[in-house]
């Protein structure tokens, strides 16, 4: 993890190495009433030009309004960029996995 970047308001993630993302990537967010997390948006340098699936606590969440992507064209590599509408005041689990040939 990069941390949390306020100018792109994401959470910035980097693989190593260009296109390497073959296992995907599983994420914890911790949340409360005090700090509640509220429809977070995530960078995954070097992701490559596969799409993603998403499971939230283990639920499938389709692409659609409540799920988004996208990617960057940067000269290292291509980066995923995620979007999930979602609230939680406790911890979140975050599991996406590449989708061969879909690329947005």
């Amino acid at each position: 993890s990069e941390g949390y970047d306020y100018g792109q308001r994401a959470y910035v993630l980097s693989s190593g190495s260009a296109g390497n993302r073959g296992s995907g990537a599983e994420l914890e967010l911790g949340a409360n009433d005090q700090s509640p997390l509220v429809n977070p948006c995530f960078v995954l340098r070097n992701w490559g030009d596969a799409g993603a699936t998403l499971k939230l606590n283990g639920q499938a969440l389709p692409r659609g309004k409540d799920f988004r992507l996208g990617h960057r064209q940067r000269l290292e590599g291509s980066d995923l960029i995620v979007w999930i509408k979602t609230q939680a005041t406790e911890l979140l689990r975050i599991e996406l996995e590449p989708v061969a040939g879909e690329t947005q």
